[in-house]
């Protein structure tokens, strides 16, 4: 082989490398550390459990993400929900409209108790 034939492919191999490298270094399976999809997700979606307590006279309805959740006069319920979830009044009072964002739950409102008034 002649010098300009070793020096093309000298220059493909090193062409090909570069280009494959971060596709390498992409590739999850050269990752020794990475998480599966279904852990991260429930270290996400953990599950906050908090007490609503209605300290009015009449009963009062939330929706606790997609479900709605009526709290009955002067009680409390306990509630389940993921992280993240947002708790809108779905009951029209003279202080809160209906659909007003009441509480976005979060790890820290673990075992909280939140108030109606």
């Amino acid at each position: 082989m002649n010098r300009q034939t070793v020096t093309r492919a000298a220059f493909a191999i090193a062409f090909t490398a570069m280009t494959l490298a971060p596709t390498a270094h992409a590739a999850s399976f050269f990752k020794k550390g990475t998480p599966d999809t279904q852990t991260s997700m429930k270290k996400a979606g953990k599950t906050i459990k908090f007490t609503v307590r209605n300290d009015s006279n009449e009963a009062r309805e939330l929706r606790v993400g997609d479900d709605v959740v009526t709290i009955a006069a002067k009680s409390s319920k306990q509630l389940e929900a993921a992280d993240g979830t947002r708790v809108y009044s779905n009951t029209a009072t003279d202080k809160v409209a209906a659909g007003t964002l009441m509480v976005q739950l979060s790890k820290d409102m673990n075992n909280a108790t939140l108030a109606l008034n």
